[in-house]
């Protein structure tokens, strides 16, 4: 019993196997240790009652996850009230869009949620880079914020509006739910080792909103079970409606998934929003109940209502705004006659023209050029610092853009409201079946029947009649070559 244990131990981290693979290695075992073995049928009884567990000989992935368990008894955090324990994490999403450069890829998704409440504070979609931008602190900065107050809201409500029209209740629904949202501080954040979480910015940003810091262990997603649950509830509820849907696994993807990606990574930002404000945080929750009424089901904005959450006390003075630009990632650039120049866009102001040609006076990294913080929601403006007075002086792009990417297909079908409640998720499936019913399909595909296109024939140049005494000659060769391969 003590080798098949060893044996069924050392399996839930290989490659799986059969059942007989583990009875060869413990015959073996057992003849070099010179031990004589029951029949066959009694070891794998024996067996059976070792592995209890559908995933011994199930799925690695169910495997590794129930292998990574604590050998010990579940114990649920406890928590009193909102903003005591906050769980931030990124993970990249299981849906195609359209990336800036053009490129179709999947975005990183990084969000914090509370766990009190199990509202989502702040979300943040961004391409997958191989190092860290200081996403926490940005996402930190926004789930300080009232979404109303974000730089980037404007943005949003504009892709939104390219989305689903001008008018409609979508825009009621959405106005509402950002006014609904509760307002928590953290006190404390649980993240793991990852590259967003462990650079400078990120810790000094804790350090100047009096927020701890604490970091799960290596590899135990189970220190942070709010946040990765989470990821899931995101894929079900959002993204798997979305076109261009990975299907989470390999094994549940579908094809030709790049040619059915139609939103652009700002139009999922948007719709990630919407669908956080309205659906995710009026939506009951099965972990959300209180002890005076066990069986009612309470949404994350009810649950904030139910523990006495009400409004922080606001800051004065513009200060709150002041420390949101401090969270964001910061560039160093010169002042030049025409602007700033930040990741290829031109971005000016009357108010910077005593810069212009200035050396800033900072060394090491700065090199005498001048502080600028950039909000990757709002990619319209800039924030210039000066800091020798402390101020910040706002940057508007001048740079022209065009209109949102034509995706192969003239894209300006509005799907209709419903008379009741705006449907994000229908309206959102009604949008993305007009622009792939409009987008020109690959006829390449090898999943799909081959139909190969009419090629027009081409006459080749007659050849001149053979010669009597030539026509023998070559039909006498031919006859010849055929007699050889029969003999």
């Amino acid at each position: 019993m003590t080798m098949l244990a060893e044996e069924l131990g050392r399996q839930r981290l290989e490659s799986i196997g059969t059942r007989s693979r583990i009875l060869k290695r413990v015959s073996w075992r057992a003849a070099d240790a010179g031990l004589a073995l029951p029949s066959r049928s009694t070891l794998y009884r024996a067996l059976a009652d070792l592995a209890l567990r559908s995933s011994d000989f199930g799925s690695t992935v169910t495997r590794k996850t129930e292998a990574n368990r604590p050998d010990r008894s579940f114990r649920r955090l406890t928590v009193t009230r909102p903003g005591e324990v906050v769980e931030m994490d990124s993970t990249v999403l299981d849906v195609m869009v359209r990336m800036p450069d053009g490129s179709i890829r999947r975005p990183e998704l990084t969000y914090a949620v509370d766990v009190a409440t199990w509202s989502i504070l702040g979300t943040l979609v961004m391409p997958k880079t191989s190092r860290g931008t200081d996403l926490g602190a940005t996402v930190l900065g926004l789930s300080l914020l009232r979404p109303q107050d974000r730089p980037g809201w404007k943005n949003v409500t504009a892709s939104l509006e390219d989305i689903f029209g001008t008018t409609g209740e979508w825009r009621d629904q959405l106005e509402a739910a950002a006014v609904a949202l509760p307002r928590i501080v953290p006190e404390s954040i649980t993240v793991d080792r990852g590259k967003n979480f462990t650079s400078v910015a990120f810790a000094a940003a804790c350090r100047a909103m009096e927020i701890s810091q604490v970091f799960a262990n290596p590899r135990t997603p189970t220190d942070k079970p709010h946040v990765e649950s989470g990821f899931r509830s995101i894929r079900l509820g959002f993204v798997q409606f979305l076109a261009g849907y990975t299907g989470g696994s390999l094994n549940k993807r579908g094809v030709n998934l790049e040619s059915s990606a139609v939103w652009t990574l700002a139009e999922l930002r948007a719709l990630l929003e919407f669908w956080v404000l309205s659906e995710w945080q009026n939506t009951p929750q099965s972990g959300l109940r209180m002890s005076s009424a066990p069986q009612q089901l309470l949404t994350p904005n009810q649950m904030f209502a139910a523990l006495g959450g009400s409004e922080p006390v606001a800051q004065t003075g513009g200060l709150e705004f002041e420390q949101y630009l401090g969270l964001l990632p910061i560039v160093w650039r010169t002042v030049q006659p025409y602007g700033v120049n930040v990741h290829g866009f031109t971005y000016d102001s009357e108010r910077v023209h005593p810069y212009r040609g200035q050396r800033s006076g900072l060394s090491g990294e700065a090199n005498g050029r001048w502080e600028i913080r950039v909000d990757v929601t709002c990619p319209d403006r800039v924030w210039f610092r000066d800091h020798r007075s402390c101020e910040w002086l706002e940057l508007s792009r001048v740079t022209p853009l065009a209109a949102r990417p034509v995706l192969g297909v003239a894209e300006t079908a509005v799907p209709a409201v419903p008379t009741r409640a705006f449907d994000l998720v229908r309206a959102i499936h009604e949008v993305q079946s007009t622009r792939i019913a409009a987008k020109p399909q690959c006829v390449n595909d090898k999943s799909e029947p081959f139909e190969s296109s009419v090629v027009p024939l081409r006459l080749l140049p007659r050849e001149e009649p053979l010669e009597t005494d030539q026509a023998e000659h070559r039909a006498a060769q031919a006859s010849a070559r055929r007699l050889r391969v029969l003999e």
